[in-house]
């Protein structure tokens, strides 16, 4: 039996060594480990718009991925002003809001993680915090993972919302997580549920309480922190391989 097959989004950047210099993509291969485990195949998604239809057209689901770029303002960009920016990392926002807008017309599921957390809130129609430590120094532990002790160690706890989709999956009522980001929500966007909070306040995860599949996760699952990181994404994987059932 075939695989769910899952677009994945990657990042970019530079290599400013390289002859001549341009642009590389890349992709932390946990990810592919974490979703061979879970039972899917990753297809990796170059930032390119236009070919977001065909891909939508082969794919059963959709991970926005992270990335360790600080998004300038409290909506991701301001594409009207990019001349001081990075042009790949604009790019590669154009892209995910892009793609993320597609998959939801064609009720694709969609899975997002740390920074594509902070995307899909955004592309919902809410904001991020762009400095949660200058915003509140209580905050600046939640970026410990990438700082010092790595993300294959739990920072923290996050509390799961009661009646959630998220809660249904993982069975229980708070989680040990990963944490290493800087940026952060500390509110869902319109018609989201944040269905699961860090003790401090900070949102840790967000997801639509209607149609398909749509959750995203502030933390990283693909390190299995815990066995309800494991069952997020066998969920995930199993919304996909019902939409390929249908496709």
């Amino acid at each position: 039996m075939a695989k769910a097959l899952i677009g994945i989004t990657l990042d970019i950047a530079i290599e400013n060594k390289a002859h001549p210099p341009r642009d590389f993509y890349f992709l932390d291969a946990q990810n592919s480990k974490a979703m061979e485990e879970a039972g899917a195949a990753l297809a990796m998604l170059p930032h390119d718009i236009d070919a977001i239809e065909t891909y939508l057209e082969r794919l059963d689901g959709v991970m926005i991925a992270g990335g360790g770029w600080q998004f300038p303002t409290p909506h991701l960009i301001n594409f009207a002003a990019t001349e001081d920016l990075p042009a790949e990392k604009v790019q590669r926002t154009r892209f995910e809001l892009a793609l993320i807008a597609a998959a939801e017309v064609r009720n694709v599921p969609i899975l997002g993680i740390c920074g594509g957390f902070q995307t899909m809130n955004v592309a919902a129609g809410g904001e991020i915090v762009p400095n949660l430590e200058v915003a509140n120094a209580a905050w600046s532990h939640h970026a410990d993972a990438g700082r010092t002790c790595g993300f294959d160690k739990h920072v923290h706890d996050v509390v799961i919302k009661h009646g959630t989709r998220l809660a249904a999956i993982v069975g229980e009522p708070r989680l040990p997580v990963n944490s290493g980001h800087s940026q952060g929500v500390t509110q869902a966007a319109p018609g989201l549920i944040a269905s699961a909070t860090s003790d401090d306040g900070v949102v840790e995860a967000i997801e639509r309480p209607f149609g398909s599949f749509w959750m995203a996760l502030q933390w990283h699952p693909e390190f299995h922190i815990s066995e309800g990181d494991r069952r997020i994404l066998e969920a995930f994987v199993s919304a996909c391989a019902e939409r390929a059932k249908i496709r």
